[in-house]
């Protein structure tokens, strides 16, 4: 009888992903754990961004239940064009009022991580 040369034996351990294991642990550079706690020289505009950034999402998920609550109302009191042009109107005035709070906090962010790395060059 002839043994067919594909099969390997069952505890045959030398796959892919062994010799990859084995190739990666051979050439992996050990680097020292280092803490990532980011420590700012200006805490008070990091506490203003924050703020900044939960008045924006406050600000967006208040304003949608009172734009379709408020472009109802005028759709209801005066003409289904009235209602069309409130909720228009509201989606652009609360879509402005988010992406500037965000845009803000964002800014505030960038001032900070710009004194960080001109600290971290001199």
């Amino acid at each position: 009888m002839m043994e067919d040369t594909n099969e390997r034996p069952e505890n045959h351990k030398t796959t892919h992903k062994n010799i990859l294991k084995k190739r990666v642990k051979k050439t992996a550079i050990k680097r020292p754990v280092v803490a990532t706690k980011k420590i700012t020289k200006y805490p008070a505009l990091s506490l203003i961004s924050k703020i900044y950034a939960i008045f924006a999402w406050v600000s967006f998920f208040v304003s949608i239940p009172v734009i379709i609550f408020n472009a109802f109302q005028a759709t209801t009191n005066i003409h289904w064009v009235m209602g069309v042009f409130t909720f228009l109107l509201g989606v652009v005035c609360c879509g402005l009022v988010f992406i500037t709070l965000l845009a803000i906090s964002e800014a505030i962010r960038v001032f900070i991580d710009i004194e960080e790395n001109t600290r971290a060059r001199s």
